[in-house]
């Protein structure tokens, strides 16, 4: 049961990247990733591989980094190169995904940072969304944002994909972001990144764990893009069987476009009953709940909500949920195998819907 201002449908039947970087010498190992996060997933594996009794030696990403260049359009001619801005960063992959080719006349004033192979860039705007990659050969001299802080690796004293997944990791982000200013667009600049104070393990240390964390990363890599390439299958499929159904039907066009000839267009309303709960999100935050032996597990669900993991088919959790009695549950709240999808602003774009 769930308490939510989604429009709901109840049925009346029964109850549906980035390129690995060739290793320098210095950086080849001898053994030569949906916030459940992987941030959290790259610091436990942190702990899990390191020596607990080796002791790591306090310092700053600026100790331990070159210093990087800025693009001087009157003393560096480009015709054109690859522009990486924060959007061209993946989310979930940390990789450079989107990389656009602009002509270097018309480029954006906030195209100045040169990357180089190996580097890592960290986006200073909204730290906390984690747009963060380790730049491939493929984006080898190219220009990012001023919105990145890029961070080089001295290779004699760090390993450039050591640094890579340390700045993904929660206590380095929270570190950093502690330094945000500005309410609509929270910000930190390069110095409060390049002197966030960490400890590093030796290089061969360093190097076994950005090994096992790379080899980790590359299977997530191949993991997610079969379910995508699944995904597309399952879309095409349903896209032909709600157009064609089974029995290779004569096709008939209706005002909701071709259908087989025996199919009929009707409402939904003609075929679900529309539903809303009684009791609203703030409500059901504010009751108290109830260890009775009536009781029972609701959820108030926001849009977000239909993103965490386990809920991509069915509201599995909720980051509200609670316990209350069966006979308000019954009373206010829509019931179980009830479709709800958003109604309202932007999020109807989404086209997500939950059972």
């Amino acid at each position: 049961m769930s308490a939510t201002k989604a429009k709901s449908i109840k049925s009346r039947r029964p109850r549906e990247g980035g390129d690995p970087v060739p290793l320098t010498t210095s950086e080849k190992s001898p053994d030569s990733r949906r916030r459940g996060n992987d941030d959290d997933r790259v610091g436990a594996a942190i702990r899990l591989v390191t020596d607990p009794t080796y002791d790591w030696t306090p310092t700053t990403f600026r100790a331990i980094c070159l210093p990087t260049k800025q693009w001087n359009p009157s003393r560096d001619s480009r015709e054109t190169f690859q522009y990486i801005d924060v959007s061209s960063v993946g989310r979930e992959s940390y990789e450079v995904e989107g990389a656009e080719t602009v002509d270097a006349k018309s480029a954006p004033s906030r195209a100045r940072k040169i990357v180089r192979a190996r580097d890592c860039i960290f986006a200073t705007v909204r730290p906390r969304l984690l747009r963060v990659a380790h730049i491939g050969q493929a984006h080898d001299n190219q220009i990012a944002s001023t919105a990145f802080c890029v961070l080089r690796a001295n290779s004699e004293k760090v390993n450039s994909r050591f640094i890579y997944f340390l700045l993904r990791t929660s206590f380095v982000v929270d570190a950093i972001a502690t330094h945000e200013s500005g309410a609509s667009y929270p910000a930190v600049s390069d110095s409060n990144v390049l002197d966030c104070e960490i400890s590093l393990p030796s290089i061969t240390e360093q190097e076994k764990i950005a090994a096992i964390l790379w080899k980790l990363q590359r299977a997530i890599a191949t993991q997610n893009r079969l379910i995508a390439t699944t995904r597309d299958l399952k879309q095409s499929a349903m896209a032909h069987l709600f157009t064609h159904g089974l029995r290779g039907e004569t096709l008939t066009t209706a005002e909701i476009g071709a259908l087989p000839k025996s199919w009929s267009v009707k409402r939904l309303d003609a075929c679900c009953d529309v539903v809303s709960s009684s009791m609203s999100y703030t409500e059901l935050l504010e009751t108290d709940a109830t260890s009775n032996d009536g009781a029972v597990v609701v959820h108030g669900i926001k849009v977000s909500d239909m993103n965490l993991p386990g809920n991509e088919l069915e509201i599995a959790s909720a980051n509200l949920t609670t316990r209350i009695e069966e006979s308000i549950a019954k009373r206010k709240l829509t019931p179980p195998q009830t479709i709800v999808f958003p109604k309202r602003g932007a999020a109807i774009a989404t086209n997500k819907k939950r059972l």
